[in-house]
């Protein structure tokens, strides 16, 4: 949990100002022990789930209220982007979309766990969809979140519904997350060229044919950052612990998981 607690201290930080890097690691630790004790000490602490409930809504809640406000927490912060490198200067990026989806999905699970049936699921894909339309539109900008964020909730909802998942159902969903990403992009085509994002610029790239450039150039990078061998060593560590922990959840995790699966079998999908 105390680990868990931490991505989000680096967004809360830019709360307030700070000049130096004792104010940064200093406001940073302080926002981590105000979590962690909130989540380990709360009365929901009696719960099994209550820890992981407050750290994934919080985490979940700070980037939803940062995207409502104008993304001001991303950036020049740790797990958001910074104007030095000037890759974006405003929206979701791709590490805090991936905190907004994990806090979305796993707070929502323990909802589901809470109010099983038809309530567990509606709260999934309805906060779910919420987190998914504030991350793609012109407030978050991200095109591929949407792309990723869609299967992941209809997986979730599907499998909490004690339905199948096929690989037809799945190679649907990443389709739809497709298809609702180029409906946000057309919609911010649709506005004077000044106020467009990349989205609607990408739209007007694809009408002059100079979107196949963009997308191999997209291609390249993603390629060139796979094969970093800074990068690679980490990728690989990480995906075989994955396997391994998909595999051997009792010894990867010293019984918890199996523990907390058995507690609540809605963990899983979440």
């Amino acid at each position: 949990m105390a680990l868990a607690a931490l991505p989000v201290t680096s967004f809360l930080v830019n709360l307030l100002p700070w000049d130096s890097h004792l104010e940064l690691f200093g406001g940073m630790a302080a926002w981590w022990v105000t979590i962690t004790v909130l989540a380990l000490a709360g009365p929901w602490r009696r719960r099994p789930l209550g820890p992981l409930a407050v750290v994934a809504a919080i985490t979940a809640l700070t980037l939803v209220g940062d995207l409502l406000t104008g993304t001001t927490l991303q950036l020049n912060s740790f797990m958001g982007y910074s104007a030095e490198q000037g890759a974006r200067y405003f929206g979701l990026g791709n590490i805090p979309f991936a905190l907004l989806a994990t806090g979305t999905l796993l707070a929502t699970t323990v909802i589901a766990h809470r109010w099983p049936g038809k309530v567990g699921v509606g709260a999934i894909v309805l906060l779910g969809a919420f987190a998914m339309v504030l991350g793609g539109s012109g407030m978050g900008s991200d095109f591929g979140g949407v792309i990723a964020f869609v299967p992941g909730i209809a997986v979730t909802a599907l499998i909490l519904s004690g339905k199948r998942v096929s690989l037809v159902k799945l190679g649907a969903f990443c389709v739809a997350g497709g298809v609702i990403v180029m409906g946000f992009a057309w919609l911010n085509y649709l506005r004077p060229p000044e106020e467009q994002s990349h989205l609607g610029r990408f739209v007007g790239q694809v009408l002059t044919g100079e979107a196949v450039d963009v997308i191999w150039r997209k291609f390249l990078a993603m390629v060139s950052t796979l094969a970093n061998p800074n990068l690679m060593p980490i990728v690989i560590a990480a995906v075989a612990f994955l396997v391994y922990a998909i595999l051997r959840p009792e010894q990867a995790s010293a019984g918890v998981v199996p523990a907390a699966f058995e507690h609540s079998p809605r963990c899983g999908p979440g």
